[in-house]
């Protein structure tokens, strides 16, 4: 529940957007390791900071799964370039030196935390400005502790 008030108080722009009447997000227990969800949105926070400046988070439940749905307001990607940046050390910056960037771990990070909870994280475009990352948990299947998914994000 503290990663968007710890990135707002760094001085990033991240607020949770809901359908629910006053943006309240109905409390929803899944099973999931709770540090690694932590590291995987942490991880999608920061690619949508550092590249759209600003990142919307709103949570979609559906009758199977969850789905955490990040949008910044950045450049978005090139088409061909949404699956490869899921690859270990892929970057599209062409410089390797590591004050310029990451190391392109973050998004690979992020879909095998994904995966080990039965779900899984795609990127798309949005088609006014930006990009949107989707990550989408079963709402059972692996034996986890309950968690309540919205506190991961608030």
């Amino acid at each position: 529940s503290e990663l968007v008030a710890e990135f707002n108080e760094l001085g990033h722009k991240v607020s949770i957007v809901s359908a629910a009447a006053g943006n309240k997000m109905t409390p929803l227990l899944i099973p999931l390791r709770k540090n690694m969800m932590k590291r995987c949105i942490s991880n999608l926070l920061s690619n949508g900071i550092k590249y759209g400046q600003c990142v919307a988070c709103s949570l979609v439940e559906n009758a199977e799964s969850v789905e955490l749905v990040f949008a910044d307001k950045g450049p978005g990607l090139p088409v061909n370039q949404l699956d490869k940046v899921f690859e270990p050390f892929y970057r599209l910056e062409s410089s390797r030196n590591k004050t310029s960037g990451g190391h392109g771990l973050g998004l690979a990070i992020c879909l095998q935390i994904a995966k080990a909870h039965g779900g899984n994280v795609t990127l798309e475009n949005d088609l006014h400005k930006g990009l949107i990352a989707r990550l989408t948990l079963p709402k059972s299947g692996k034996e986890y502790e309950a968690t309540m998914i919205a506190q991961s994000i608030r």
